[in-house]
């Protein structure tokens, strides 16, 4: 990475969890419930703000106690931020508990209804027997 500038503390986490977020968008979905719906947001743009380069005055060295201050103490704080909103995710997934897709049957003939053989016999007397 020689010559490039290194990315901000947290933003190539931040891009791939928002990454996943967009290539999967089913398992995204808003809920239904207004609330929670809202919490999701809230979380994912305490998440969506760690993409941004972190453009504060350098205070803190995330790397080393005693090394040379390489990140804002906003961006730190977003970060912790950022950590709590995937414990708010957590706790919102397993509140609303798995997603269960609708089981759809083909209609079944009722015991009167002719055979779906075509002997001219009720279901009941030919393949229901």
């Amino acid at each position: 990475m020689e010559g490039q500038e290194i990315p901000s503390f947290g933003q190539v986490w931040a891009l791939g969890f928002m990454f996943a977020v967009e290539n999967w968008p089913e398992d995204w979905a808003a809920p239904r419930d207004k609330e929670a719906a809202k919490w999701l947001d809230d979380a994912l743009d305490r998440i969506v703000a760690l993409t941004e380069d972190d453009t504060g005055k350098p205070e803190v060295c995330m790397y080393d106690e005693d090394g040379p201050p390489s990140t804002s103490q906003a961006r730190v704080e977003a970060f912790g931020e950022a950590i709590w909103a995937v414990y708010d995710l957590r706790q919102l997934w397993k509140s609303m508990g798995p997603r269960v897709e609708t089981v759809r049957k083909a209609p079944e003939p009722g015991r009167n209804d002719p055979c779906h053989c075509g002997s001219g016999k009720k279901y009941k007397k030919c393949h229901g027997a």
